[in-house]
């Protein structure tokens, strides 16, 4: 199954949800507008084009029609069906990818309190396919009912009922047919977050996971861009930030807890990943929390 990688934030923005029996002999009209159009089969079967391409959905689809691409209904409905859509307006897609390759386990930056933006983060939701639907139902009846009664008090209920249909579509598409190299990297991934503070041995994950170490290293690489060291390093300069931003353990005794050989390569890897020491960081966090418990003049 093909999926499109969206941009996040901004969040989606709804416009309107419907749901509506069609019957046999109907056709999608022809348009083409700046909006995300999804479509989700419950009953029956429609048959749509979008631009160059034909999609036959029958029950159990859903199909996300892209924003300035044409389409229309290439052929008449064969039975009564039942269908739900939903339109909203976000970013064009950055790009078109198989389920396999969407990287779950990428590790993003997590922001802190210098930061001013956000870090880039993506969703993902099935371009066309067969998909669990069975949550995702509920979901667009409650959309249908706040939608019957839109009004300012529902409005913020709306939009965030969109994010969560979105969400159990990722969802969905991240559980089925999982590749197995992803279950993998998620073992991967357990193992190191236990044995953060220990020194890494490759022998004794190779143990655990069962799995020889090359192996085990491709599959966390392909879905988080990380060899296992440097996954376990990433982790470990994390939760150091978090202990200099609300401890007042030393920066040895730092570097002892989360696992490192020595303060002096702590130090060193810290100054790589963040442009500044740890003693820096510490006290760059202390004088921003100063400034903003300062009562005013």
């Amino acid at each position: 199954m093909e999926c499109l990688e969206i941009q996040i934030p901004p969040l989606p923005q709804f416009i309107t949800v419907g749901h509506a029996y069609w019957s046999k002999g109907m056709k999608h009209f022809k348009r083409r507008f700046g909006i995300y159009d999804v479509v989700f089969v419950k009953e029956g079967g429609l048959y749509i084009q979008e631009e160059e391409k034909e999609y036959q959905l029958t029950a159990g689809h859903v199909l996300v029609l892209e924003p300035n691409k044409t389409h229309w209904g290439y052929r008449a409905t064969d039975e009564q069906s039942e269908v739900y859509w939903v339109h909203f307006m976000l970013q064009e897609a950055e790009r078109l990818l198989p389920r396999t390759d969407i990287p779950w386990s990428y590790k993003l930056r997590r922001g802190t309190d210098v930061d001013l933006e956000p870090a880039k983060q993506f969703m993902y939701i099935p371009k066309f396919g067969p998909l669990n639907l069975n949550p995702i139902f509920p979901v667009l009846d409650r959309m249908l009912e706040l939608h019957q009664m839109f009004s300012t008090e529902n409005a913020l209920a709306l939009q965030v009922t969109l994010a969560d249909l979105l969400m159990k579509m990722q969802d969905a598409l991240r559980v089925s047919d999982m590749p197995s190299s992803a279950h993998l990297a998620e073992a991967v991934i357990e193992y190191l977050n236990l044995h953060i503070g220990a020194s890494f041995q490759s022998k004794h994950m190779e143990q655990a996971l069962h799995f020889h170490y090359d192996y085990l290293s491709r599959c966390l690489k392909k879905h988080t861009g990380m060899t296992p060291v440097a996954y376990l390093n990433h982790i470990r300069l994390l939760n150091a930030k978090s202990q200099l931003e609300h401890s007042d353990l030393s920066v040895q005794e730092i570097a002892e807890r989360n696992g490192f050989s020595s303060s002096n390569y702590f130090i060193r890897l810290f100054r790589k990943n963040f442009d500044m020491t740890p003693k820096q960081y510490r006290d760059a966090n202390a004088s921003m929390a100063n400034m903003e418990n300062r009562p005013p003049e």
